[in-house]
């Protein structure tokens, strides 16, 4: 089942202890890549709350940080130059566009991110995973083999792969590779939440059919 539901509904209360969560895991550098994309669905399952959220979000050291990156990436860009991030800083200024509600601006900055290190597969994961969000898929799984060139253990690939498939509702193909990702990382926690967010997504629809066939 997803994080903060219970039934497929959003839960408020526990939804604030897991984006409290999430904030305190924003240290941590081996897990940030997935954390944006959770702090956004977080945010969308609490609708109205969502400003609010995102304002408490932004505070403290870590988002401090954050928007010094931002603001000397638009500094960049205003004067049009070429300054040089390292890839926790790219990291950060990707993140905070997203959760901006601006995937098409962390595009952009993942492509300027990608120029400086071409070798780090994380920017590749962040591409992959922009474009799942904006439902490109076909995007998505062609960054994915790219990424899968560089590292092809990574599970974070299999990840992105299986949660763009659960999103078009080919839930044999997600199960597989989160399945795989957890093979590869027994101890990533995102696989097996998504996996068993899938199983309930494909349990439902099979519901959904039998009940139309039944009416047929």
């Amino acid at each position: 089942m997803a994080i903060g539901s219970k039934d497929g509904r959003a839960q408020p209360q526990q939804l604030l202890q897991d984006l409290s969560k999430y904030k305190r895991l924003l240290e941590r550098p081996s897990v940030r890549s997935q954390l944006a994309f959770e702090l956004k669905r977080l945010f969308s399952l609490l609708g109205t709350h969502t400003t609010a959220l995102r304002d408490e979000f932004e505070g403290g050291e870590s988002a401090e940080s954050m928007r010094e990156h931002v603001a000397r990436y638009e500094e960049m860009m205003r004067r049009s130059d070429a300054y040089f991030f390292d890839v926790d800083s790219f990291i950060s200024i990707i993140d905070y566009y997203f959760i901006k509600n601006d995937p098409e601006k962390a595009l952009q900055v993942v492509g300027f991110a990608r120029e400086q290190h071409p070798f780090s597969i994380v920017f590749l994961l962040k591409k992959a995973q922009l474009h799942t969000y904006l439902k490109e898929y076909e995007a998505a799984f062609e960054t994915l083999d790219e990424a899968s060139v560089l590292d092809p253990s990574e599970a974070e690939i299999f990840l992105t792969r299986g949660t763009a498939y659960s999103q078009q509702d080919m839930y044999e193909e997600a199960i597989e590779d989160f399945n795989k990702a957890i093979v590869l990382d027994p101890k990533y926690a995102y696989p097996y939440n998504n996996r068993g967010y899938t199983y309930q997504r494909s349990e439902e629809h099979t519901s959904e059919l039998q009940s139309h066939l039944n009416l047929v």
